[in-house]
């Protein structure tokens, strides 16, 4: 009888772990999308948005307040008003994401 307790006692603990495994999303899944905000919009972005500053590279939240600027149809916002004329200036060399944050950006 204690086999068969023991038995039973690890299938339940199996199959709990299981569907709270299932559940779970793919490891790095969760970080992944956690780290991809959008730099550029299509539109404006509505406050509350999350949004990536183009000059400092940095997460932040769009506000009513937040600093726009339009460059080859795409939407752009900034994190403090400092980084707005730094975009403006030279738009092209903020927009590829792959480069670090320009001199003179946030450190």
């Amino acid at each position: 009888m204690r086999k068969w307790m023991l038995a039973t006692t690890l299938l339940i603990l199996g199959t709990a772990l299981a569907s709270a495994a299932a559940d779970r999303p793919a490891a790095g899944v969760a970080d992944k999308a956690k780290t991809e905000v959008a730099m550029a919009f299509d539109q404006p972005p509505a406050p509350g948005t999350k949004a990536r500053c183009p000059v400092s590279k940095e997460v932040f939240t769009v506000a009513a307040s937040t600093a726009r600027s339009e460059y080859k149809g795409k939407h752009y916002v900034f994190c403090c008003p400092d980084c707005k004329p730094q975009f403006d200036e030279n738009p092209a060399s903020f927009v590829d994401a792959t480069k670090p944050p320009a001199s003179g950006a946030h450190n």
